[in-house]
């Protein structure tokens, strides 16, 4: 007996998981689903750390576990592949739109493919179907070659919800049982690039308590006249071992009859390719039957309902225990005559409680993110000021900026004494200029005594063209103490003064 767990998976990064049938060079799309495979090795990989893995490793291949995709899930419903075999009008689909079903009876002229999406469920007559919420990467080859090709990379968005099955037997060792149920209780990684921040998965594990998968779909009664739906890729082997699609001899005998009749199909194939973790090798690819098709079968006899869900246990064709093979005898199929777009509701806003140690946290980084961008300003600022007010320095001589210069880098180390003691020298030098003037009786040009005052007595903000009011919502006068105003002021003189000599060397 089988037992079944339910695995509610919801990508937390974007996903991408190549699918090689449909990606070619220059382009790689991804699959719209999680495979059973991708799941399957991701398990595998993380108990390949346990010493008890080579002892455990063949229940992987025998059986005894077997993965299933997982499948979209939209409000809570879980989805299938859109089913094949519709065929509607050319007009467009408001709210509700009929469509004709090729399996039932021949298609009227100027009908076309209907539009399903990729997923659907059966609600009556109707089919409900959506989408996937897809995106791409747009990059260029860096590599070898000379050439930059650009390259485009689709992946699925983050933030969807997926629901897959795993089914382990009665007779599996307790101990492997615990361990896969312990990797999928946990946050997962799975697909391409997992480096780069795409993969993440959070999952949520619940046993299935003896029911079995897909339910909704699996409906089919005893009856000689039923339908085929596969729910994953099939491809089945001939009585010599190649591959032949389905396989009616082998079906009719494990359903319990002795021939069966394919009446009606509607199909499409893929190349399916995969990996042999046994020979660490690819595996020959296989042309399957997509998910979605159906079969229209007549058995010569009436098929008990324990052989269909029997053989929907079991699965049909290759690799059953990574995905493939899953399928559901539908009853009612022939009744959907009409197709319904399904309605995504806008997902609840997470209320998350930030504790008070966070909002500190988060007011000290914005209050440290303020600073370093007035900072910024006000580098710029000072760039820009040296360059566009060279004229204050004329009429100083070349004495008298060397003493401005060396008192500068000399109050840098100690701005709270800055301002007295370049006050005091511009009194002491005022007097001893007016001492002169009255000894010479000559008027002397002031420009040293005049850079001095305003220098002192204007605002750093004000000099700099700069809002000092608020950064970020935070008033300038928080970030910066008064006594870093005064460096930044000495570091602007001193920087005027050495682009003022630069200047000078190259003109002379």
């Amino acid at each position: 007996m089988n037992n079944y767990w339910k695995i509610r998976l919801k990508n937390m990064d974007p996903l991408r998981i190549a699918d090689d049938k449909s990606s070619q060079h220059g382009q790689t799309d991804t699959l719209r689903y999680i495979p059973g495979s991708a799941l399957r090795g991701y398990v595998m990989s993380e108990l390949a750390k346990q010493a008890e893995f080579e002892t455990w490793k063949p229940a992987f291949f025998n059986g005894q576990i077997r993965f299933m995709n997982a499948y979209l899930t939209v409000n809570g419903k879980e989805l299938i592949p859109s089913l094949k075999g519709f065929f509607e009008d050319k007009t467009p689909c408001i709210d509700k739109k009929e469509i004709q079903n090729v399996i039932e009876k021949d298609v009227e002229p100027g009908y076309k493919r209907a539009s399903l999406g990729s997923y659907c469920y059966v609600e009556g007559d109707c089919i409900c179907y959506t989408g996937l919420e897809l995106s791409e990467d747009i990059n260029i080859n860096m590599g070898r070659t000379s050439e930059r090709n650009v390259f485009r990379s689709q992946y699925l968005r983050k933030g969807q919800n997926f629901t897959g099955y795993v089914s382990m037997t009665d007779d599996i060792d307790v101990e492997l049982r615990e361990a896969v149920l312990e990797v999928l209780s946990k946050e997962i990684r799975v697909g391409n690039r997992r480096s780069g921040g795409y993969g993440t998965c959070c999952t949520v594990l619940e046993a299935m308590n003896g029911a079995a998968p897909y339910g909704e779909v699996r409906t089919q009664k005893s009856s000689k006249e039923f339908y085929l739906v596969l729910l994953s890729n099939l491809v089945m082997r001939s009585e010599l071992g190649e591959l032949c699609g389905l396989n009616l001899d082998e079906l009719a005998e494990r359903l319990g009859c002795d021939k069966l009749e394919l009446k009606r199909c509607a199909t499409s194939t893929a190349q399916i390719y995969g990996y042999n973790r046994i020979w660490k090798g690819t595996i020959p690819s296989a042309n399957m039957y997509e998910a979605g098709s159906v079969f229209c079968l007549i058995a010569d006899q009436e098929i008990p309902e324990e052989n269909f869900r029997r053989v929907e246990t079991e699965g049909l064709g290759i690799r059953t225990v990574e995905g493939f093979g899953q399928v559901a005898f539908m009853e009612g199929f022939g009744q959907i005559i009409y197709k319904k777009p399904m309605e995504k509701m806008a997902e609840q806003v997470e209320t998350v409680q930030t504790p008070e140690k966070s909002k500190i946290h988060a007011e000290e980084d914005c209050r440290l993110a303020a600073r370093g961008l007035l900072q910024h300003r006000i580098e710029r600022g000072m760039e820009r000021y040296v360059v566009e007010h060279t004229d204050e320095l004329r009429g100083i001589t070349s004495s008298q900026l060397g003493v401005i210069a060396s008192m500068c880098i000399s109050c840098q180390y100690k701005p709270e004494k800055a301002e007295w003691k370049l006050g005091s020298f511009l009194v002491h030098s005022k007097e001893k200029t007016e001492r002169y003037k009255k000894q010479d009786n000559k008027k002397k040009p002031d420009s040293y005594h005049r850079y001095l005052e305003k220098m002192l007595n204007s605002d750093l903000f004000e000099l700099l063209e700069i809002d000092g009011k608020k950064v970020m919502g935070i008033p300038a006068d928080q970030l910066f103490e008064p006594d870093e105003q005064i460096r930044y002021k000495l570091q602007l003189m001193e920087r005027q003064i050495r682009y003022a000599n630069r200047e000078g060397r190259n003109h002379g």
